[in-house]
């Protein structure tokens, strides 16, 4: 069902390859999954593991990797509403819709798998 992203320049080191699966549907069209974690967060915060903020370096990865999936035209973004996620998102600078979910915050992959499968049909790339 999903198969590994091809880079378009498989000489060089792709990081997205890892973290990305393509899927063709039923019409021939062919849909995009990006799997991130959150930047680098604080090791500790007052409020507990949920309201960890990104350090200064979270910020930067945060930013880079927004500025890699620009170029990938995402149509919808699924996110923890933890703090950290919240941050990452905000860094990436995407101009998609975006879900805020406490449900996604330390889940199985059943609840991802759900959350993935009520996405609308004509969304190709969702983060």
């Amino acid at each position: 069902r999903y198969a590994p992203h091809q880079c378009p320049n498989p000489s060089t080191a792709c990081q997205h390859r890892r973290t990305a699966a393509t899927a063709k549907c039923n019409d021939g069209s062919m849909h995009t999954l990006f799997l991130m974690r959150h930047a680098q967060p604080a090791s500790h915060a007052p409020g507990g593991d949920r309201e960890r903020p990104l350090t200064d370096v979270g910020r930067r990865q945060a930013r880079e990797v927004g500025t890699r999936l620009g170029l990938r035209n995402v149509g919808h973004a699924l996110v923890s509403d933890a703090l950290r996620t919240r941050q990452t998102w905000d860094c990436l600078q995407l101009d998609c819709p975006v879900e805020f979910m406490r449900a996604l915050y330390y889940c199985g992959t059943d609840t991802v798998r759900q959350r993935i499968g009520e996405i609308d049909d004509d969304v190709d790339n969702l983060l």
